[in-house]
């Protein structure tokens, strides 16, 4: 009885950890894309800047862990 719903949660897990993985996928594209812009029109660059924006290579789990660190310092 549980094994299926098991099953059933875990082929769920698994869909959404490749939908995530693909969002991942989709949002360094455009931080490349952002970075290159950037760096050949200080326009972009200003406007990155007033949005505090600083792009690097960052993973999910580096956003999980700056976000609980985030939480911390504000608490």
């Amino acid at each position: 009885m549980y094994k299926d719903e098991i099953d059933d949660l875990k082929e769920n897990l698994e869909r959404k950890e490749y939908l995530l993985q693909l969002a991942e996928q989709r949002v360094s594209a455009y931080e490349k894309l952002l970075y290159n812009l950037g760096n050949r029109d200080p326009e972009v660059q200003r406007k990155l800047n007033e949005q505090n924006i600083v792009l690097k290579d960052r993973k999910i789990s580096n956003v999980v862990l700056e976000n609980q660190e985030l939480k911390q310092h504000n608490s």
